[in-house]
């Protein structure tokens, strides 16, 4: 199955009934599926009085950052992180709401967006790849951009760290026709020898524009 023996364990122990050896897919499916839902309806900041008194600061123009630090000085047995408060306001907007907000979307509220985190370090370097006598697609005639003729194909490799296996893709240009094929690694063989299969179930007009 390409997965850890501890992987397999857990899910076994997770999912076997008591007392029997057996385990049932269907079964198995059906609480991941509860969990995930009671994850999404996990409610936020469920203390009424940390929830009104964000709403307050909200309302009073503090930004969420302001907010987590000053709620210890005025209620100091009370503690909460920025963040949560982010996923607060954002939570009343795509999820209809939660407590006494009845939808309020709090976001009106905010100096500025929130911005995504990013990773602020990777454990590898990632690996750039040359490629020996590569054109760059600047180079490519214009026939291709103004995508007026049938036959002009785009490349693309999908792969993982975790695995071999990929996915190749071609697009062609003008009718956007995709074609998905499996391939067992990215190299550059393996790669040719799957795009020349896919492309030679076309008629010779259609590989390549004219």
């Amino acid at each position: 199955m390409g997965r850890s023996p501890a992987t397999i364990s857990r899910e076994l122990k997770r999912n076997c009934e008591t007392g029997k050896r057996r385990y049932f897919p269907r079964l198995a499916h059906k609480r991941t599926k509860a969990i995930i839902r009671s994850r999404e309806k996990r409610h936020r900041l469920k203390n009424p009085l940390i929830r009104d008194y964000v709403i307050e600061k909200l309302r009073a123009d503090f930004s969420p950052e302001q907010i987590a630090g000053r709620i210890n000085v005025d209620h100091p047995k009370f503690k909460i992180s920025h963040e949560a408060i982010y996923q607060f306001i954002y939570s009343q907007y795509y999820r209809q709401g939660y407590g006494d907000c009845k939808g309020l979307d709090l976001r009106i509220y905010l100096k500025r967006r929130h911005k995504a985190r990013r990773r602020k370090y990777a454990p590898f370097k990632p690996q750039r790849l040359k490629i020996k006598d590569a054109i760059s697609i600047n180079k490519r005639p214009e026939s291709v951009n103004l995508r007026k003729i049938i036959g002009h194909w785009e490349g693309d490799s999908v792969v993982s760290r975790q695995s071999k296996a990929g996915l190749n893709t071609l697009v062609e240009r003008k009718s956007g026709l995709v074609f998905i094929s499996k391939i067992e690694n990215g190299t550059a063989a393996i790669t040719a020898c799957t795009v020349v299969a896919r492309l030679k179930t076309l008629p010779p007009s259609k590989r390549a524009g004219h």
